[in-house]
């Protein structure tokens, strides 16, 4: 419109002067006139259509960045199946992008056992993790799980065996869909048995909906407690052999954690457990601690016996 307006005013201005000098005559600047709105409307519309043209750009680009994202393998060994939980080995690892979070770490982790990595934020715990369930590769060094090299397993069979839980990593569906995770074989009474175990199940039932209330990405309408626990939930009911937990237990309150702790730190779950935390309270119950930087934990102390765990992992 403004466009429009100031060309049509120019128009006027300088075509009145050109009639008047007898530059020109009356019909010329109608003539005109008619022409530069006729352009003025052309151009108006190719601009609405450039807005729709950027965003197409816009999302190509995007889709260009996804399919040039290197495809993970599909091959591999597929490992034995075992019931107790999994052993882990890493020989001088290292990770980082420009420098490295950490380097030159080794551990032996045996079956069943409980395990926390401590540390500060951006020590390099997430990636650890990341690493053990075959998102990422070491930059130096190498993983095994039950003595098979990471790198030659079959990422499938490898994740049907390891579990990744992360804060707010909960899908849109059901909570029942979210505990199933596309694994039909498990049924309703295993379902209200996990949600019974963590303290989810009174609340559930109190809703309309029951277990197929309906969750959005992120977890909504479940608060972050309900949401920690049905993410534990998950982990009983998929029964991994070895569970990596990324800071779910930190933001527990007192009873929530001893609730958790009973349900999947209960030496009566065979599966291996390795907890990322910064809270004292989760490295007191675990086995062993795996130091990736100066460890600064929820209290500022450090037990005699973690100090002797430490030393045991490095």
């Amino acid at each position: 419109m403004i466009l429009s307006g100031a060309a049509a005013a120019i128009l006027l201005v300088l075509g009145g002067w050109l009639v008047v000098s007898q530059q020109i005559t009356l019909g010329q600047l109608v003539a005109s006139e008619l022409i530069m709105s006729s352009i003025v409307a052309a151009m108006a519309k190719m601009g609405k259509k450039l807005e729709a043209w950027y965003d197409a750009m816009a999302a190509m680009d995007k889709l260009g960045h996804i399919f040039d994202l290197e495809m993970e393998r599909s091959t591999g060994e597929k490992g034995v199946l075992s019931g107790k939980g999994a052993e882990v080995c890493a020989t001088n690892i290292a990770f980082g992008y420009h420098e490295s979070l950490f380097e030159n770490k080794s551990f032996v982790i045996p079956p069943s056992s409980r395990v926390a990595v401590v540390g500060p934020h951006g020590s390099g715990a997430s990636s650890l993790l990341d690493i053990l369930f075959g998102l990422r590769v070491p930059t130096e060094g190498h993983v095994s799980v039950d003595g098979l090299d990471l790198r030659s397993w079959h990422l499938e069979s490898l994740r049907e065996r390891v579990m990744l839980l992360r804060r707010d990593d909960i899908v849109d569906g059901s909570v029942v869909d979210n505990l199933r995770m596309g694994r039909d074989d498990i049924g309703l009474d295993e379902v209200r048995d996990a949600l019974a175990k963590v303290g989810l199940l009174e609340v559930l039932l109190r809703r309309p909906e029951g277990m197929d209330l309906s969750l959005t990405v992120g977890g909504a309408p479940l608060s972050g407690n309900q949401r920690t626990r049905l993410l534990l939930a998950r982990a009983l009911v998929q029964n991994p052999r070895l569970l990596l937990i990324d800071e779910l237990f930190d933001s527990l309150d007192q009873e929530s954690f001893k609730l958790l702790e009973t349900a999947i730190l209960d030496r009566a779950c065979p599966w291996t457990v390795i907890l990322a935390t910064r809270d004292h309270d989760v490295t007191r119950i675990c086995d062993q601690i795996i130091q990736l930087a100066p460890c600064h934990l929820n209290d500022g102390t450090s037990s005699e016996s973690e100090s002797e765990r430490l030393n045991a992992l490095s």
